[in-house]
């Protein structure tokens, strides 16, 4: 998205921030197990843009469009009047820049709205309207409210708070390739390796002196423990997902998050996926970015995979 849209973009979610008043009337309405939402959680650059355009395309659930994004405060009666705002997604497989899917029908990480949702002081004051506006949009669709954004990763116990059976989808992907991603995102966006880009979790501080490549390694570390973490506290409700197995078997994935989350198939069939896996990085680079993560993260990345598969069970 250029600047200009950009800025348009957040003037009018200004304008029209708030919730629904249509909502009211879903304020003490309960969500059934099977519509619960579904929280896509752990660090970005890990392909999470992807699955969510794959569930959204094959799978009935619900989203946030990018038109509802603009207008929190009449999503819901727009969507009454317009399913296909926030359901039934048919526009194809788009790369993404960072995120950002482009045409008005097309998911959106919300990441105003899930601010205004879940940080700072306002959330329990406005749980209960963020309860019903999530009951009446899976209501619309008729399946589960799914919300791709990975500062949702920091927000874990304040989602707890407002959806206590919140389910969780885990994303992760080999730490070398992601920690590569965040590399090359910092020099496209900012100029620079130097500067911090995406989700800062706790004492992010304390690896500002390190070098760029170590602090990559470290950030999506963190993520990826809270988003396991969030999926051992609650194992029933929750799945953690592989990249490259989500991009070498897309529908036998997709099978296995569907049947984990109750979610009905469309009458579509997921394309061939190819696998991402390959070194960007100047050699050098590159191979100091492999002997980084073999001396302080590699260890600890494995005993993150063995701890998930008991979600397997």
């Amino acid at each position: 998205m250029n600047a200009l849209l950009r800025s348009v973009a957040l003037a009018a979610q200004r304008r029209f921030a708030g919730f629904d008043p249509w909502i009211c009337e879903a304020l003490h309405v309960d969500i059934p197990s099977q519509l619960q939402p579904v929280f896509l959680v752990g660090a970005p650059r890990t392909g999470s843009t992807l699955l969510f355009q794959l569930l959204a395309q094959h799978y009935r659930l619900t989203y946030i469009s990018n038109l509802m994004a603009l207008a929190p405060r009449y999503m819901v009666r727009l969507s009454l009047r317009w399913p296909g705002l926030c359901s039934g997604y048919r526009g194809g497989l788009r790369e993404s820049r960072f995120g950002y899917l482009p045409g008005l029908l097309s998911p959106n990480e919300a990441g105003r709205l899930m601010r205004d949702w879940f940080d700072g002081d306002n959330y329990p004051t406005t749980a209960d309207m963020v309860r019903a506006t999530v009951a009446a949009l899976a209501g619309i669709a008729d399946g589960p409210l799914v919300l791709k954004n990975q500062t949702n990763t920091l927000r874990l116990d304040n989602i707890r708070h407002v959806f206590s059976d919140a389910r969780m989808l885990h994303l992760r992907r080999d730490m070398r390739f992601t920690a590569q991603s965040l590399i090359l995102a910092r020099r496209r966006l900012l100029g620079s390796a130097e500067h911090w880009w995406s989700v800062a979790p706790p004492g992010y501080e304390s690896v500002l002196d390190r070098e760029p490549l170590y602090q990559v390694l470290w950030q999506v570390e963190q993520l990826e423990e809270l988003g396991l973490l969030a999926c051992l506290a609650k194992p029933d409700a929750s799945l953690v997902v592989d990249y490259d197995r989500l991009c070498i078997e897309p529908a036998r994935t997709l099978e296995r998050i569907a049947a984990k989350f109750e979610l009905a198939a469309r009458d579509t069939s997921p394309p061939a996926l190819q696998p991402a896996e390959v070194a960007k990085l100047p050699a050098a680079e590159w191979d100091r970015l492999i002997d980084i993560h073999r001396e302080h993260f590699a260890a600890s990345e494995q005993r993150r995979i063995e701890r998930a598969r008991v979600l397997d069970r």
